[in-house]
């Protein structure tokens, strides 16, 4: 088969270095060793992750505040191509997805990689969610009563350490810190993730005013620099900030250093194939919450996010449980043995082409939804012309 991603690069805040990026990149990596792979990039700016990616052929359509150009432009590529599946990670290339699917007359996939259920979601008669939540929303909607949904949340292949640059990171830590234990944040610095980086703080903060001592490595591109100043006018020593791109590019390559992680999505995935002791953001908590066997399946619902709310929690406990993990060897080697566990279990990409087979595979249905085509072309227009970044 030759399977066609499309993907947007619209005004990215980020640049086009997001997660769902790297999630198509890894998708691509799996599919590719059975079926012919590119990927379509529409976007005012290349996205960054694509550019430097290996994995296949990227072609870049910049959308120059003219939709319907671009989908004539997209004609023309695509007018003597081969094509068996036009599968598309994001909202905005899923309308010249659409139409580029209904002109070939191929099947049409849509994936939704996360993030919280918005109030107009385009519709598709193949869509693939990552997260529980997501998948339990679509399936409640009439609209897409006669689709075909999918919960596949494996997105993360075991990858390699970098040596070197593990090395460079403990040079940049005080000696008397080395040993201790070390919390991980791999974030973008940005008022969107503040709540769960000041979370994180907190708990850091109190255990260090007990008998129990960590430091915290924070590693991300400084997206807001007054969070960053913030953080500075603290006076923790404890507390280390990377912002340059040695570290922030592939940042994961660094998680072996780490003890704890605290996670939000493909970023705790990526840590759970470490092996390393699991923090999601709690709504409503002074602290992040331990995963465990006892919540690991409703933090797992909502995608490890910031939307995270437990009926049954008691703050106090779950503290006294981190403090119990950083101190106590085996207590912390339990909590290491689960987070490679539930790698295995949900997480391995391993077993995507598996599940892309059988939805790539069978009939192609194709729904015309004008309706829903013109909405969609609408929230394209609203991303291009009122909303200059996100």
């Amino acid at each position: 088969m030759k399977v066609f991603f499309f993907i947007s690069s619209v005004y990215t805040k980020d640049g086009g270095n997001g997660g769902h990026y790297y999630s198509l990149i890894e998708t691509i990596r799996q599919v590719k060793k059975e079926h012919e792979c590119e990927i379509i990039n529409i976007g005012n700016e290349k996205a960054s992750s694509l550019i430097k990616q290996d994995v296949c052929e990227v072609t870049f359509f910049n959308v120059n505040k003219n939709v319907y150009k671009t989908y004539l432009n997209l004609k023309e590529y695509f007018q003597n191509k081969e094509v068996d599946v036009i599968h598309s990670f994001d909202s905005v290339a899923h309308l010249w997805a659409r139409r580029l699917a209904n002109y070939k007359k191929v099947k049409l996939v849509l994936t939704k990689c996360g993030g919280a259920n918005q109030m107009y979601y385009p519709y598709c008669e193949n869509l693939i969610c990552f997260s529980q939540e997501n998948n339990e929303y679509f399936l409640s909607q009439r609209k897409y009563k006669s689709a075909k949904l999918w919960l596949i949340p494996n997105r993360i292949a075991e990858f390699s350490n970098d040596d070197s640059r593990i090395k460079h990171l403990d040079t940049c830590i005080k000696n008397e810190h080395r040993k201790l234990f070390k919390v991980f944040r791999i974030v973008r610095i940005s008022t969107y993730y503040q709540d769960s980086l000041f979370q994180l703080i907190r708990l850091v903060k109190k255990i260090n005013r007990n008998d129990v001592r960590c430091i915290l490595i924070i590693i991300g591109t400084p997206d807001e620099i007054s969070i960053i100043r913030k953080i500075e006018m603290m006076q923790l020593d404890y507390i280390y900030i990377f912002t340059e791109s040695n570290f922030t590019k592939n940042a994961k390559e660094l998680l072996a250093y780490s003890d704890m992680v605290l996670g939000t999505g493909r970023s705790l995935m990526e840590a759970s194939s470490k092996g390393k002791i699991l923090l999601a953001p709690l709504s409503d908590s002074k602290y992040p919450l331990l995963l465990d066997d006892t919540n690991f399946k409703e933090a797992f619902r909502y995608n490890f996010s910031e939307r995270l709310k437990l009926n049954q929690f008691n703050e106090e406990q779950n503290y006294n449980n981190i403090e119990k993990v950083i101190s106590d060897v085996s207590a912390r080697k339990e909590l290491q043995e689960f987070s490679l566990l539930v790698f295995k279990e949900f997480f391995d990409s391993s077993k995507i082409l598996q599940k892309m087979n059988v939805i790539y595979g069978g009939k192609v249905k194709r729904e015309s939804r004008y309706i829903d085509l013109f909405l969609n072309y609408l929230f394209v227009l609203k991303k291009i012309y009122f909303r200059k970044y996100n």
